[in-house]
This record gives C-alpha cells, sequence and structure tokens, in this order.
C-alpha cells in the first residue's frame, strides 16, 4: 500500500501543537535548594577517623521529617527576609569542646550549625544540628585541632527552612600540655628539652628571673619541630624559671593555648655533681660524689625499671648508704643538687648524677658469708650481722684521721680478750672487752675515756688506728664474734 507522507507530516504537526499548548497553560511550582555559597554540604570524608562530635544546648526543628533548607536568594517573594548571623565567637578554652555564642536574630525560628575539623580531609561543611538559643557547645573534639563552624539563622514556612546569610569562623581547642621537660646547663647556660606536642603550630617561652623583676615575659616563640630552648643569657648562681605553653593559630586575632604548664626551674651553675667511688658493697649501695659549687643539698631517687623515680632520701653531705637490699637486683639512682632561693626560700633542684647498681654481696671480691662486722669509717657507724639478721648498729671513733688511719679491706677477728691491757708508744689503755682484726695492733674495744661517739670526732680525736666502741655494743658483739669472724672496712 503507498502512503501519502505529506499527510503524515501534517497529523505530526498538529499532535505537537496540542501537547505545547497543553504544557503552556499549567502553573508553575519552583523549590531551590541550598547551594551555601557554592560549598557542597556534605558529611565528613569517610577516612577521616577522628570521633564525632557531640552537641550540648541544640534542639532539632519540630515535624516527623526535617523540612528542606532553601537558600535567601531562591526565596520565593512572599516569604519574610532572614537576618544575617552577626557576632560569632568562640567562648570556651577546653582541649576536647568548643562553645558558641552569637547574636539574635530578629525573626528567626532557629539556627542551623554546619562544622568541619580543618584538619582532617574534610573540604566540606556537614549540618551538625539546630538550636533555638544563640549559644551551643561542641563536644568529643580533639585536643589542638582546628575546626570550622558556620551558623545560619533560618525562619521555618510551610515545612521549609529559608536560611538567611550565615557568618563562618575558624577556631581550635587548646592543645594539650607540654610535658617530657628535661634539663641540662651550666653556669653560662640553660637547655630546656621537651616532648614534641601533637597539633601545635609552635611554642611559646616565658621567662622569669632578677633581670625581669620576678614576673614572667614573653621570652622566646619557636616552630612546631623546635622541641629544645637554649638559654645563653644567663649568670652564674642565678635562678632562672620557664612555662612552656604550645599554641594553635587560626587567624591573627585567634589564637588558642596550652591550658597549664609546669614550671622548670634551674640555676645556672647548679649542675650534676660527678661520681666519686660509688659501689655495691655487702648488699649496699654506696652513693659518693664530688660536691656541687652552689648545692646547698642532695636529693636521692631510685628506681627499678629506670622509667618511674622515687623519692628516697635527702642528705647535705656528698655521700649516702642505702639499707640493705637483695643480692642480684638492679637499681637506678639519681642524685640531684639543690638550693633554695627568694624570700619564700623555693626549693631549686639542679640536674642530677645517674649511676645503676646491680646488688653485690661482696665486699673487696670476697664473700663474707651470713655472719659478719662491716666498718665504715666515713660514716663512723659500724654494723654486726648475724645469720644475715642485723644484730649490733653502733656509731664508733676510728684512726685519727690522716695520721693514724683505720687500715680498709677485708679482715678477720684473729683473737679475742677479756679484760685486756693496750699498750704502745706513749700509752696504755685497760679495756674489758678486745677483739683483734689485724695482727695484735688493731682491734675492736671499749673507750671508757670517750664521752661521745661517731659524727666528726676521727678528724682530730681519733684512735691510734683501733675501732673504739660503747661499751655495752661491744659486749654484745663480744657474745657473738668468733676467731675468724669477718671484718670490712672500707671508707
Amino acid at each position: 500500500m503507498r502512503v501519502n507522507r505529506t499527510k503524515l507530516s501534517v497529523a505530526a504537526l498538529l499532535v505537537l501543537v496540542m501537547i505545547l499548548s497543553t504544557v503552556f497553560s499549567m502553573p508553575v511550582s519552583v523549590t531551590a535548594t541550598v547551594n551555601d555559597e557554592d560549598e557542597d554540604v556534605a558529611p565528613l570524608a569517610a577516612e577521616y577517623t577522628e570521633q564525632d562530635a557531640t552537641v550540648d544546648g541544640a534542639t532539632e526543628p519540630t515535624g516527623e521529617t526535617e523540612p528542606e533548607t532553601t537558600s535567601e536568594t531562591s526565596q520565593p517573594t512572599d516569604v519574610p527576609e532572614v537576618g544575617a548571623v552577626t557576632g560569632l565567637v568562640r567562648t570556651s578554652k577546653q582541649t576536647n569542646r568548643i562553645a558558641l555564642s552569637w547574636d539574635s536574630v530578629a525573626g528567626a525560628s532557629g539556627y542551623n550549625l554546619y562544622y568541619r575539623c580543618v584538619d582532617s580531609t574534610a573540604s566540606t561543611l556537614t549540618r551538625l544540628t539546630s538550636t533555638g538559643g544563640t549559644a551551643i557547645g561542641v563536644g568529643n573534639l580533639n585536643p589542638g585541632m582546628k575546626y570550622q563552624f558556620r551558623v545560619a539563622a533560618y525562619v521555618a514556612v510551610d515545612g521549609q527552612l529559608y536560611e538567611g546569610e550565615p557568618m563562618t569562623i575558624t577556631t581550635a581547642t587548646n592543645p594539650n600540655n607540654v610535658s617530657g621537660f628535661k634539663l641540662k646547663y651550666s653556669a653560662s647556660y640553660i637547655t630546656v628539652k621537651w616532648s614534641k606536642t601533637s597539633y601545635v603550630d609552635g611554642y611559646v617561652i616565658y621567662r622569669k628571673s632578677a633581670e625581669s623583676n620576678s614576673q614572667y615575659v614573653k621570652y622566646k616563640t619557636v616552630g612546631k619541630d623546635i622541641t629544645e630552648f637554649s638559654d645563653k643569657k644567663v649568670s652564674a648562681n642565678c635562678p632562672y624559671y620557664y612555662h612552656i605553653y604550645g599554641y594553635r593559630k587560626s587567624s591573627s586575632t585567634d589564637i588558642v593555648y596550652s591550658l597549664k604548664y609546669a614550671e622548670i626551674k634551674a640555676i645556672a651553675g647548679l649542675t650534676a655533681p660527678t661520681d666519686s667511688s660509688s659501689t655495691t658493697r655487702l648488699n649496699r649501695i654506696l652513693l659518693s660524689w664530688n660536691k656541687s659549687k652552689y648545692a646547698k643539698g642532695y636529693d636521692i631517687y631510685y628506681s627499678r625499671d629506670n622509667k618511674t623515680f622515687k623519692y628516697l632520701a635527702s642528705t647535705s653531705s656528698n655521700h649516702y648508704y642505702s639499707g640493705k637490699l637483695n643480692t642480684g637486683y638492679i637499681y637506678y639512682m639519681r642524685v640531684y643538687p639543690y638550693r633554695y632561693v627568694g624570700s619564700a626560700q623555693t626549693k631549686v633542684r639542679g640536674t642530677y648524677f645517674a649511676k645503676t647498681f646491680k646488688i653485690n654481696n661482696c665486699a673487696y671480691g670476697k664473700d663474707p658469708g651470713s655472719t659478719y662486722i662491716e666498718v665504715s669509717l666515713r660514716k663512723q657507724h659500724m654494723w654486726m650481722y648475724v645469720n644475715n639478721e642485723l644484730y649490733v648498729s653502733t656509731d664508733i671513733v676510728t684512726g685519727n684521721y690522716g695520721t693514724m688511719d683505720t687500715p680498709k679491706g677485708f679482715w678477720s677477728i684473729n683473737s679475742k680478750s677479756s679484760p685486756c691491757t693496750l699498750t704502745g708508744p706513749g700509752y696504755t689503755s685497760y679495756v674489758n672487752y678486745w677483739m683483734a682484726f689485724i695482727g695484735s695492733g688493731y682491734g675492736i674495744h671499749d673507750a671508757s675515756w670517750r664521752s661521745s661517739f661517731g659524727g666528726s670526732i676521727y678528724k682530730g680525736n681519733g684512735s691510734h688506728g683501733c675501732i673504739n666502741t660503747p661499751y655495752k655494743n661491744v659486749k654484745k658483739m663480744y657474745q657473738k664474734a668468733k676467731v675468724g669472724t669477718p671484718v670490712i672496712v672500707y671508707y
């Protein structure tokens, strides 16, 4: 069958005209969607693993479903104009929370809050919540991290939210406190080191000294990768104090700092003492050091793991002897010099001298066994142990220092007498108890002619080399000591 192509074309044209006339006779309804200053409002990027923010003081819009938000530029002409948000500021100082407030907008039904973490991979803001008030707190944040917040007032009309012009600020939570301080110094410099703090733009160092009338002044600012500061503008024997804060800068006016600080105190020249002849002997730690020039005394600390150190004792002398410890145990010791400064007599420590010991029960390379006599010339003290239990502890007077010193070494009792008359060049002395340990010239005995023992008597008024002992203590020792009982004498 042959088709008339002209008739078909005319018919198609008539159908098209009818369709167009129908379309143009219908009413137009347009609902604009917000583009929020050409930025998509989307959730944070999936790879951002920081914890989600929580909000206090927020109220969601009423209704079972959330109304669409419409920008001011696309509002119908019969929708009231929504005012712009002004006065948006941060009102808190915390490491895990940021509080915000802003000026009230007349006629607003509420406010939408958007945010993003600037330090994450998120490049767009996401709507966090809505509130009817003009203040809100966002918690569960991370220390020192930077966040961007946007607040827009809205009006709700017929199930639609129409936003006004928003206000955006960028700020940060306060960084964690600076920690892990270490000191190193001499008479001409003081160096402070610290551990690196996450999410800071740098550190601010404040210093207090006599030069600043004992007031803290901003002294130096360093970058985020610098964790050491050396102060070379110091004078020997003068105290200096430091505070160090980490900071995060969002703008020239928005800078947040660590909330707390540790006061680092140092006296130029109050350096660590040097080891003299420290050792372990007879299950003791015998610390000995050369005195620091400016020290008033020394604090002694110990640790079993070289991590956590505990206070042990203080002394004004240059030595310290521990009590009996377990053989084979390892101890880490530190000795800090200190002195007091200012009208408040503030205690300031210097850098420490450190020593590690594996406890040894020997002396001069020999094991004394469980029953022995131990003599410390420096402490002017004597102990007797019987079956590893302390039996006698007594002050003594030993040989006159520098001229008739009692010999140091590993000896043993070779004879006993009670009573006994001691004779020598220019003297004859009657004693009740005598225990010789080096030939017949050096021994342990009572000394009725002495009214006191211990201290520094041996420096100028010491014995001829024997160990002068209070009567009641030497009597007790005589009862237990035998020929062959070891006598260990050390300084």
